[in-house]
């Protein structure tokens, strides 16, 4: 029944998105009309009638081959947006390389601003559509109504504990567990018991759940068959939590071997390679706008490194990035030349730096040269930030998750370090914030990250800190590493 009516559902979906499709594109030709009085095409004329078929099929098919119509119940509201934006333009983009092509020299004008218009406007109807929807059924759901009756069946507290905790704290979601199945678990995970496996057939006759959630660590598969066939008869809905929870939390891909599915514990969005284009593309020209808007900063701050102390003006070392392949990242020098600037970190008093470098350390402005490293390729103007290859070997044996990091090109500036963690903190935090940066990139969270790090560039509270204390690693080469080296997670 649950099934049927979500098929519906989307079926009248589809619907209400060709509808606001075709006001999207009459409206949009009105304004293309009011900006090229001349040389316009007729809108009941054979080609523009045509023109407005092919958008419509083309935006359903689009849509489809997107997923957009998946089930939503569990996503965020921000979803909407980025969703409607890339499909708009996959097909609003084929749209205009098409009429580049194909239309006349006199029209081409024309049918390329109704294009542009179609798509600004109906990426804007699908997102405030998606967002009333997803606002309306988060509000019918939060008075616990088209509620999801849930139980857990299994013996991994871990998972249950989590995904309880996941559910109680979305009153949006519109799931409510009754409680749990299972013989071992000792430990309080939210809900209430219900009983052990060999009732598990009664409980589901009394309860009626919607969903069964398997959360199994080691198991007999007959004895697992056994209990998914209870709820198969009775048409409940089966998942599983997967016994690698936990150890990764990003968004798992399902690849398909044949007919054997595997897990991909280390998807992440940028896998995708339409993301992967999106940030180069917002590397290259974000780059390039900061070196020109900053050039006048780097030739002041070139000339202040020549002055200040005899040797070169930029500082190059050996950093680690994507993949654990290293590069040569760039700095303006800050301090005199010596030999152990691949070996220590500085302190706040260090008699190596001049002060004219202790200047521009504060301020952040010894890291600008890292824009041509952007530029080039070898880092992203926003992700981790990459560490001495020393201290990767050192921090990867005793910091759990360490070496994720470098899944992404590291970065000028990052999740971390807008979160205040620079200097002296917690490196195990700071790693904690990379996977989340990881996990939860979007092409809007880099644009925020971006615009809060000018507030964040100033002071980074270089310390020395004692190796054997307790403490973090700083971004760059400013302390002494700390973290519990006796007592790794």
């Amino acid at each position: 029944m649950q099934n049927e009516r979500r098929g519906i559902l989307d079926i009248i979906e589809v619907y209400i998105d060709m509808l606001l499709t075709l006001v999207a594109i009459l409206v949009s030709y009105f304004f293309a009309v009011m900006i090229i009085s001349e040389e316009i095409v007729p809108l009941d004329s054979p080609i523009t009638v045509m023109l407005i078929a092919l958008q419509l099929l083309m935006s359903s098919f689009v849509y489809h081959a997107l997923n957009m119509y998946r089930p939503t119940r569990y996503q965020r509201r921000y979803h909407s947006f980025p969703e409607a934006l890339r499909a708009n333009l996959v097909y609003y983009g084929a749209m205009a390389l098409i009429i580049a092509f194909v239309a006349r020299e006199g029209y081409r004008g024309f049918f390329l601003y109704w294009v542009l218009f179609a798509a600004i406007m109906s990426t804007a109807f699908l997102t405030f559509k998606r967002h009333l929807i997803k606002t309306v059924l988060n509000a019918v759901r939060e008075k616990q109504f088209n509620l999801r009756k849930i139980i857990i069946v299994g013996d991994n507290a871990y998972s249950a504990k989590e995904y309880v905790k996941e559910i109680n704290d979305g009153a949006q979601y519109g799931t409510m567990i009754l409680g749990y199945v299972g013989d071992k678990i000792t430990e309080d995970i939210g809900v209430d018991k219900l009983g052990p496996f060999t009732k598990l057939s009664e409980i589901l006759d009394k309860y009626k759940p919607t969903e069964v959630v398997f959360a199994i660590d080691a198991y007999d598969k007959r004895h697992l068959i056994r209990l998914v066939n209870m709820c198969d008869d009775r048409c409940i809905k089966v998942y599983f939590l997967p016994v690698i929870y936990g150890f990764f939390k990003t968004q798992r891909q399902i690849e398909q071997v044949g007919s054997v599915p595997l897990i991909n514990i280390h998807s992440t969005p940028l896998d995708n390679t339409a993301n992967a284009i999106m940030k180069r593309a917002l590397d290259i020209v974000g780059s390039l706008f900061l070196i020109i808007l900053t050039s006048p900063i780097m030739i002041a701050a070139a000339i202040g490194v020549r002055l200040s102390s005899p040797g070169p003006i930029f500082f190059r070392q050996i950093r680690v990035g994507k993949m654990g392949k290293k590069f040569m990242m760039l700095k303006f020098r800050s301090m005199r030349v010596n030999s152990f600037s691949n070996k220590e970190w500085t302190t706040d008093t260090d008699s190596r730096k001049t002060k004219f470098g202790n200047f521009i350390r504060k301020t952040s402005i010894d890291e600008l040269p890292q824009l041509f490293n952007v530029l080039g390729g070898s880092m992203s103007l926003v992700g981790p930030r990459p560490e001495i290859p020393v201290f990767v070997e050192q921090f990867k044996e005793v910091i759990p998750l360490y070496m994720v990091k470098h899944y992404v090109k590291p970065g000028m500036t990052g999740l971390a370090q807008i979160k205040g963690l620079r200097g002296d903190t917690s490196v195990e935090d700071r790693i904690q914030e990379d996977i989340s940066y990881i996990e939860h990139w979007s092409f809007w969270l880099d644009i925020a990250i971006l615009l809060k790090t000018p507030m964040k560039a100033i002071n980074k509270n270089e310390k020395y800190v004692e190796e054997q204390q307790e403490g973090a690693l700083l971004d760059d080469e400013t302390t002494r590493p700390r973290t519990t080296w006796a007592d790794p997670v």
